[in-house]
């Protein structure tokens, strides 16, 4: 790859010195893969989709620095993306100060396949983190406020496997991007991960928004691909709330309006997986897909019928049309939408009180004036906090709560059927329709790895298989007494 660009680069300027060729080369790659590792790890549902990145082109042109060429001075970033032979990457959106937006890039298809060998290679070796990367870790780390206890035996596994299975051939482009990702994500939590008091933790920046609701920054176990976070805490159990905002929004708008339908919303709360399945099936889709057309519901997407609706345009118009000709998701999206309007018609004035937390409509993060959706989506976070906030104070202090993540707890063993019964009735008698499930988390690891849960559960059934071979060679010198030699008298007050 290094190769081919020197080469293209010398095709354009043929009086530049092959030296300073492979100087520029070196500088802009080292900066431009440095970038995409990084993005890579950060990427968001969105990116994957379009199969585009967030791209920094500002922090990668400083990062690859000056150049002099044909008397001019300027950038070597500027210089390689002048042409598509010399650029690994291509602008599909140029950001700017104004919007507070980076850059969006796909990787450049004559180059995609080195690329993406590179970067395998990069975060199988992990390579370490860019001078821009390492900054931002820096910040993170000096505003740090909370330590997430992490499984580093589970994580270090994680890594070997998703290495060993890099190395692999024949992998489906997506997939291998996938790991890459994952890998470069596990590789930073293994490197900032320290040791308190024999147990590993992670320190992470988190702020809390107006709503209540807590976020994380950068890398945060919150925001990192499930597999990873699943990695990180080892063998745990999660417990989550069943359709969270169709529930929540569905008992506050049958407070204000009784006499509202919502048998459909209920009756999806309720057997929801079961009826994505049978929705995905009749439009020919993935269940996943449905899921995320449904949360994006949920959060106040809108259904229409144009290419650039994020539904609309990742189904294409047949599957779409599919969609809303099925009655079942008709009911559901009928009646979601007059659970939204009743609660947006039940709001009087541009302030209000939600468990003690006031609403503005004006956005605190950029001054805008928030849009019904917003306000909308807003109060169902308010609700999610403050229910997540009532659970994690109900379950009992021989529970660890490992991490919160908006609308699931993941604690580090499994509640017992009382406890969980307890909760729930405690949750519905205040929320109505509020349900939740637990599910044990079991991460992938590599073949030969044994858990230090397994190792403890090992030893403590060794444990008691010594202890009964122990007493059964006790018992092997045992001589019962005979009491049939006795008479009835002599043998009640032998046993007397």
């Amino acid at each position: 790859m290094r190769q081919k660009l020197e080469q293209a680069l010398l095709a354009l300027y043929p009086t530049m010195r092959t030296i300073m060729a492979k100087r520029y080369v070196t500088k802009y790659v080292d900066a431009v893969m440095g970038e995409l590792a990084s993005r890579m790890a950060m990427r968001s549902d969105k990116e994957v989709a379009d199969g585009e990145l967030n791209f920094a082109a500002e922090t990668v042109r400083g990062e690859a620095g000056r150049c002099d060429v044909e008397k001019k001075t300027g950038y070597i970033y500027t210089l390689m993306q002048e042409h598509p032979t010399t650029s690994l990457v291509i602008c599909t959106y140029t950001g700017n100060s104004f919007t507070q937006r980076v850059s969006r890039m796909i990787i450049n298809p004559t180059y995609k396949a080195q690329v993406m060998s590179e970067l395998k290679r990069m975060v199988i070796e992990n390579i370490p983190l860019q001078k821009a990367e390492q900054q931002q870790l820096d910040i993170i780390q000096a505003k740090a406020n909370q330590k997430v206890r992490i499984d580093a035996e589970s994580l270090s596994s994680y890594i070997e496997h998703t290495s060993n299975t890099l190395r692999s051939d024949g992998l489906d482009t997506a997939y291998e991007q996938k790991l890459i990702s994952n890998l470069h994500t596990a590789n930073y939590l293994m490197d900032i991960a320290y040791e308190q008091d024999g147990i590993c933790y992670v320190d992470e920046y988190w702020t809390t928004i107006d709503s209540g609701r807590k976020h994380g920054h950068g890398r945060s176990l919150q925001r990192i691909a499930k597999e990873v976070r699943h990695a990180a805490l080892g063998e745990c159990w999660r417990y989550d709330l069943k359709a969270a905002s169709y529930a929540l929004m569905t008992q506050m708008a049958k407070e204000i309006s009784p006499e509202l339908r919502t048998a459909g919303l209920k009756e999806y709360v309720q057997k929801r997986s079961v009826i994505r399945k049978r929705i995905a099936l009749d439009v020919g889709i993935s269940e996943e897909w449905m899921k995320q057309f449904f949360t994006a519901l949920g959060f106040g997407a809108e259904l229409k019928d144009n290419p650039y609706n994020s539904i609309r345009h990742k189904l294409g118009q047949e599957k779409f049309h599919r969609l809303i000709a099925n009655t079942e998701f008709a009911i559901i999206t009928k009646q979601l939408k007059a659970v939204s309007q009743t609660i947006a018609d039940d709001i009087d004035g541009d302030e209000f009180d939600l468990f003690g937390t006031t609403y503005s409509n004006i956005d605190p993060k950029d001054g805008s004036k928030r849009t019904k959706n917003q306000m909308l989506a807003w109060i169902y976070q308010r609700l999610e906090t403050q229910v997540m906030e009532e659970f994690a104070e109900m379950i009992p202090s021989d529970y660890t709560v490992l991490l919160t993540v908006h609308d699931c707890v993941y604690l580090n063993k499994k509640m017992n059927s009382r406890t969980t019964q307890e909760i729930k009735h405690k949750l519905r008698c205040k929320y109505g329709m509020v349900d939740f499930e637990g599910e044990k988390i079991t991460p992938i690891h590599s073949p030969h790895f044994v858990s230090k849960r397994l190792r403890e559960h090992n030893h403590s059934v060794q444990q008691h298989n010594a202890n009964i071979a122990e007493q059964e060679l006790l018992a092997k010198d045992y001589i019962p007494f005979d009491y049939s030699s006795l008479d009835s008298q002599q043998s009640f007050a032998a046993t007397q």
